[in-house]
């Protein structure tokens, strides 16, 4: 199964995400983003670790707070590639693991809500994310 895979969008960008669960949704959009960015971390560097806690409504509006919260800590200079996350609902609870960033190519502006719907196709979730550039 392919992780994410990057979708023609006419003036922003766009990723088709895939998960066998909701962790692996969530981790892959991430993944997605940061691919998507150009994202390259320090590796070398010492690691930084964040505690995440979110609550919302409906697990899309969970998504794009998590992805939003990611691009947060990019402003502040930090990326992640390890994730210890639960999702129960629509609440998100863990750590996020990474490093300082080195260099990113295109800078996400905002997570849309444009056309984001989580579905279940033969036991594999998919989602469409639309992020503004």
């Amino acid at each position: 199964m392919k992780k994410f895979e990057e979708i023609s969008h006419t003036a922003d960008a766009a990723l088709r995400v895939f998960g066998e669960n909701k962790v692996e949704l969530f981790v892959h959009a991430v993944e997605g983003m940061f691919h998507l960015m150009g994202l390259k971390l320090e590796l070398d560097q010492e690691r930084e670790i964040s505690e995440i806690e979110l609550s919302e409504v409906d697990l899309e509006s969970l998504l794009v707070s998590f992805l939003t919260e990611v691009l947060i800590y990019v402003e502040k200079g930090i990326g992640f590639n390890k994730f210890d996350i639960k999702i129960v609902d629509s609440k998100l609870k863990g750590r996020m693991i990474g490093n300082r960033i080195n260099s990113y190519d295109i800078q996400v502006k905002a997570v849309t809500f444009n056309e984001l719907i989580i579905k279940k196709e033969n036991s594999i979730l998919e989602t469409l994310i639309v992020f503004d550039v």
